[in-house]
């Protein structure tokens, strides 16, 4: 069966080759009659518009690689879909790489990228224990940017979250209102995350005159059953006056 193609549906449309390409690219004046016109003859020959081809002609991309290593992780799942939504009113589509590496697998992650001629890659860090980005990454040659939960020790486009000014502003938030012992629950000890916002935490007390304790801050693994437990552990302190009026929680610290 022959492969039907843009001069085919020119021919039927009774219009140049030109035109239909400015009705698949969604450019141009061209008039609405025209469009559904053109748009009448793709249905009917089954046309197949090879986005990837006119891309290569074009030099241009609308492809755009988006790497996430980490499926378990609540965060960077809400981002990610908060960046198909963007893109996609912006008329971009996503190519999504899942390496389960830093090295062989992510490299052939950039190369396949590369390969499809993305216009750019979206880095999603997953790793809360190192403030770096992996070599690949911040080798890449690619348009790029690194999208991270904690603040990076890196240089380029990077969009980061301020853990340590989003607690100081939590703990102040309860020191305003009263509240003279404040504890925090969640985070692995080698996170960069609660790191971070252990600093903030600390830096709001000693402006208001008040000490940080150890005990107050426990930390635990990044799972609902293990801050439920951590927060028990508040709830039946025997001393009153050593227990936290509130304590301020990472993302899996659901207080009950």
């Amino acid at each position: 069966m022959k492969k039907v193609s843009i001069i085919d549906v020119a021919k039927l449309a009774g219009v140049s080759v030109s035109t239909v390409s400015l009705v698949l690219r969604q450019k141009g004046k061209i008039s609405d009659a025209t469009i559904a016109n053109v748009q009448a003859a793709i249905r009917q020959l089954g046309y197949v518009h090879n986005v990837a081809a006119a891309n290569l002609r074009a030099s241009t991309s609308n492809l755009i690689g988006l790497i996430l290593r980490d499926f378990s992780d609540s965060f960077s799942i809400k981002v990610m879909a908060s960046i198909v939504q963007e893109l996609e009113k912006q008329g971009y589509m996503v190519f999504l790489g899942q390496p389960q590496d830093e090295g062989e697998h992510l490299e052939r992650c950039l190369l396949s990228f590369k390969q499809q001629g993305v216009a750019g890659v979206i880095y999603l860090a997953s790793d809360a224990a190192s403030p770096h980005l992996p070599a690949l990454i911040r080798q890449c040659p690619l348009p790029l940017v690194a999208v991270s939960q904690s603040l990076l020790e890196e240089n380029g486009n990077l969009v980061m979250r301020d853990n340590r000014q989003a607690a100081g502003l939590a703990a102040r938030y309860l020191i305003e209102r009263g509240h003279r012992s404040i504890g925090y629950i969640g985070g692995r000890q080698e996170s960069l995350i609660r790191q971070q916002r252990l600093l903030g935490l600390r830096s709001a007390l000693v402006q208001h005159g008040m000490s940080y304790k150890e005990e107050s801050a426990p930390a635990c693994s990044d799972d609902t059953r293990a801050a439920s437990q951590a927060t028990r552990h508040f709830a039946r302190a025997k001393q009153h006056h050593h227990r936290p009026a509130l304590p301020l929680a990472g993302r899996h610290a659901w207080l009950h």
